[in-house]
């Protein structure tokens, strides 16, 4: 398939030198003429005006970076409006960069009313969001542990657009997880915001150890060794925790803490959450 990359940093140059080697015909373009002479020099072919003729997917990299605590969407919403412009054929475009829940049917609505074209009929939008690490982008790009794949939720909208998209994925041999738009587009931020979460856990009991002189490799390592508990109950979620030793157990971890000068921030919010879920309205 004919595929343009919009915007050539890590994610667009890692999505589509991946998307080349499963035999596509791969067209990079960006602002940033130092990154297409970089490409060309390897022999990539780039645009370095914005066109999109001819191109069955647009594959949309470009920033979404924070200001003010906030993503900042401004760049990819400028770009797909202009690219909206461009339309002349059906082609589906396709975000891979991170956006907020509900972006996406908000945009093509915009997209809609400025360029009087239609969802459907002559261009269909798809959320795929990367799962990266940037020192080894092509090959998490190559064999990614999942890929999520976000549709309108009016599916009879999106039925040739899912053929394509299946079409184009096909290759790699790893578990699709097929959704609606909005909920890709959390799932991204969700993803980042689980290992941040335990990166900060795994810190607080690094903090933990330090006070009173223990090794918390051994700890950590004893904890991993029950990996193969994550995927099963360690994912519930939907209700609040109970039992005999949960509970009793973190309240002790808390209250000792706190006995040798420190102050336990997550756990503490991790007890909150749990007394919150017990009155929790819209869970019920």
């Amino acid at each position: 398939m004919k595929i343009t990359i919009v915007g050539s940093g890590i994610v667009g140059q890692s999505t589509g030198k991946v998307l080349k080697m499963l035999e596509n015909d791969i067209i990079f373009y960006d602002i940033d003429s130092k990154r297409l002479d970089e490409l060309e020099k390897n022999g990539y072919n780039v645009i370095r005006q914005l066109q999109i003729k001819g191109s069955e997917f647009v594959f949309i990299c470009v920033p979404t970076p924070e200001k003010n605590g906030k993503l900042d969407t401004s760049i990819i919403e400028k770009t797909l409006l202009e690219l909206s412009l461009l339309i002349s054929n059906y082609v589906i475009f396709v975000i891979k960069s991170t956006v907020v829940p509900g972006f996406s049917d908000s945009i093509v609505k915009k997209m809609e009313k400025e360029s009087n074209k239609k969802e459907g009929r002559d261009f269909d939008l798809i959320v795929v969001p990367e799962f990266l690490r940037h020192w080894c982008a092509v090959q998490d790009s190559m064999h990614p542990t999942k890929i999520v794949i976000g549709l309108n939720s009016s599916l009879e909208i999106s039925e040739y657009s899912i053929k394509l998209i299946k079409e184009l994925y096909e290759p790699i041999k790893v578990k699709k997880i097929y959704t609606e738009r909005k909920t890709a587009e959390f799932i991204k931020l969700a993803n980042n915001a689980f290992y941040s979460t335990r990166i900060s856990f795994m810190n607080e009991l690094y903090r933990i150890c330090k006070r009173i002189h223990i090794n918390s490799e051994k700890v950590v390592q004893a904890i991993l060794a029950s990996s193969e508990d994550f995927g099963t109950h360690a994912m519930e979620h939907g209700h609040a925790f109970g039992g005999a030793c949960l509970p009793k157990d973190l309240d002790g971890l808390i209250s000792w803490t706190k006995g040798i000068g420190y102050d336990a921030k997550l756990l503490k919010s991790v007890k909150i959450i749990n007394e919150e879920m017990k009155e929790c309205q819209e869970c019920s």
